[in-house]
C-alpha cells in the first residue's frame, strides 16, 4: 500500500519536523517515483537532524550525482571524507569527481590537503606525487615522490615516479639513480633499461649508453626500444661529430644508425616499429647515408675513424652492417 504509506510519512515531517528517519524514508520513496528533487529536500532534511549518520550523506550525495548536481554532490562528499577519513573508496570518489568537474589547480589542492591531514599514508602521497607529475609539476612531484619513498623505500612504482619526475627536469644523473634502484627492484625491468641509457645519451656519454641498451637486448634481442637506443646513440654521435656538414667518415657511422633503426622496424614493439621506419627515412631523405657516387668516390674507406669516434669498437657487431650497407651500394655502381 505505497500510496498510504507515502501519505503517512508526508504527515508524518509535518507533525515531526524534527525526525530524521521519516525524512529520509520520505525521500527513498520520492527517489523511488522518480521525484528527485523531492527526495533531495528531505535527504537535506535528514541530514540536518542527524549530520553525522553516514548512510544519510550517503544518500544525499548519491541524489545530487542522479540530477549531476556536481556542486552541492562535492560539498556532500567532503562531509562523508571527514565521517569516513579511512575509508580510500570515499577519499578517491571525491577526488575523481573534483578532477572531473573541477579545474586541475582545485583537484591538486584537494590532494594537498588529504596528504596535509594525513601525512603518514603512502597511498594519498603517491597519488598527489602522480597528479603533481600529470600536470607538469615535476619539482614539486619529485619532492613528493622522494617523501613517498622514505615510508616506501622498496616500491618500484615509486622510483619509477620519481625517475621520470628527474627526466623531466634534465636531472639526468640523479634520474640514473632513480631508474637503477627500479631495476634492483625488478631485475627484468627492460623499459628502465632502455631509459638509463637515454639518459647517458642525454649526457653524450655513448658508451654507458650503448651498454645499456645492450642490456636489454641481451634479455630480449626483439626489444624494439633497446633497438631504436642503439640506433638514437649512432645517429647523436654521428651528429655532434660531423657538426654542420657531415662528411663521408660521419656518413658512416649514420649508416650504423640505419642499420639499428631497421632492427627497430622488424621488432615486435608497433610503436618501434613505426619510429624505426620513419628514422631510416629521415636518414636517407637528408642524404646523411651515403650515395651510390659517395661510395664511388671512397672506395677504400669502409669504416669511421678519426677521434670522435675513437668509442666505437671496430669489432661490435652493429658495425659490420656497414658492409651489407656498402655491398648493395656497389651493385647499385654497376648497373
Amino acid at each position: 500500500m505505497l500510496d498510504s504509506a507515502l501519505l503517512a510519512y508526508e504527515e508524518g515531517v509535518v507533525y515531526f519536523p524534527d525526525d530524521d528517519y521519516l525524512h529520509n524514508s520520505l525521500a527513498i520513496m520520492y527517489y523511488n517515483e522518480g521525484r528527485l528533487d523531492a527526495a533531495i529536500e528531505q535527504a537535506k532534511e535528514a541530514v540536518r537532524i542527524k549530520p553525522d549518520e553516514v548512510r544519510y550523506v550517503r544518500f544525499l550525495k548519491d541524489l545530487y550525482l542522479k540530477v549531476e548536481d556536481y556542486d552541492h554532490a562535492i560539498e556532500t562528499l567532503r562531509r562523508l571524507t571527514e565521517l569516513l577519513p579511512d575509508d580510500p573508496n570515499v577519499n578517491q570518489e571525491l577526488l575523481n569527481l573534483i578532477r572531473a568537474q573541477r579545474d586541475p589547480e582545485e583537484y591538486l589542492k584537494s590532494m594537498a590537503e588529504a596528504v596535509q591531514k594525513f601525512p603518514d599514508d603512502p597511498q594519498r602521497r603517491i597519488n598527489y606525487a602522480s597528479a603533481l607529475l600529470e600536470q607538469g609539476q615535476n619539482r614539486k612531484a619529485a619532492d613528493e615522490f622522494e617523501a613517498y619513498l622514505r615510508m616506501k623505500p622498496d616500491d618500484a612504482d615509486g622510483w619509477r615516479g620519481l625517475a621520470k619526475a628527474r627526466d623531466n627536469l634534465g636531472r639526468y644523473a640523479r634520474a640514473i639513480a632513480a631508474h637503477c634502484k627500479v631495476i634492483d627492484l625488478e631485475p627484468g625491468a627492460l623499459r628502465e633499461m632502455v631509459a638509463v641509457g637515454q639518459d647517458y645519451l642525454a649526457l653524450n656519454n655513448w658508451v654507458q649508453a650503448r651498454a645499456w641498451a645492450q642490456k636489454a637486448l641481451r634479455k630480449n634481442p626483439k626489444f624494439g626500444p633497446g633497438w631504436m637506443l642503439m640506433g638514437d646513440i649512432y645517429n647523436r654521435a654521428a651528429d655532434v661529430g660531423a657538426g654542420e656538414t657531415p662528411k663521408y667518415n660521419d656518413k658512416l657511422v649514420f649508416v650504423i644508425a640505419y642499420g639499428l633503426y631497421e632492427k627497430a622496424a622488424h621488432s615486435s614493439d608497433p610503436r618501434s616499429r613505426s619510429q624505426g621506419d620513419r628514422e631510416m627515412q629521415i636518414l636517407k631523405n637528408g642524404e646523411l647515408v651515403p650515395s651510390a657516387q659517395d661510395r664511388f668516390m671512397h672506395k677504400n674507406t669502409i669504416r669511421p675513424s678519426g677521434s670522435a669516434y675513437e668509442w666505437i669498437n671496430l669489432e661490435w657487431p652493429e658495425v659490420k652492417y656497414i658492409d651489407e650497407y656498402l655491398k648493395r651500394l656497389d651493385l647499385e655502381v654497376n648497373r
